[in-house]
C-alpha cells in the first residue's frame, strides 16, 4: 500500500493539528509547516504528493507560495483552506489544474469532504 504524504501549510496551530490528525487517522502521512518559507524548505526533504495551504499568513502568502511551490515540484497538487469567506482563486491558480478548484473554509464541517478531494486531486495525477 502506497501512503500519500501531505504537507499542511497553516499558521493558525489548531488548525494544523486538526487536520494533521485527521489525515493521519485516514492513512496519510501528514507533515506540517507554519508558514509558506518552512513549506518551502520542507518540501525540499521529502517526496510530497499534496499540500493543503492557507493562503493568509505571515511572510508568503498561499498564492506565492503555490506558484513557488509548483515551479519547483510540478507533480503536487494544492488544496485552498482559508478563513476568508469571500476568497476566490486569483486565474492564474484557477486555471492550474494542479490547484483544487474548490475552496474549503475554515472552519471544516465535513471533513470527509476535504479527503475526498484530496483523493480525486490524486487520481488526476
Amino acid at each position: 500500500m502506497i501512503q500519500v504524504k501531505v504537507l499542511i501549510v497553516d499558521d493558525e496551530m489548531a488548525i494544523r493539528n486538526s487536520l494533521a490528525a485527521y489525515f493521519e487517522d485516514a492513512g496519510f502521512i501528514p507533515v506540517m509547516a507554519a508558514d509558506g518559507e518552512s513549506g518551502l524548505e520542507l518540501l525540499k526533504s521529502g517526496d510530497f504528493d499534496a499540500v493543503i495551504t492557507d493562503m493568509r499568513m505571515t511572510g508568503i502568502t498561499g498564492e506565492t507560495f503555490i506558484r513557488t511551490a509548483h515551479e519547483k515540484y510540478p507533480a503536487l497538487v494544492f488544496l485552498v483552506h482559508t478563513g476568508s469567506p469571500n476568497y476566490e482563486l486569483p486565474t492564474s491558480l484557477a486555471d492550474m489544474q494542479c490547484v483544487s478548484p474548490t475552496i474549503f473554509l475554515k472552519p471544516i464541517s465535513d471533513m470527509n469532504v476535504f479527503y475526498l478531494e484530496v483523493c480525486r486531486m490524486l487520481e488526476g495525477r
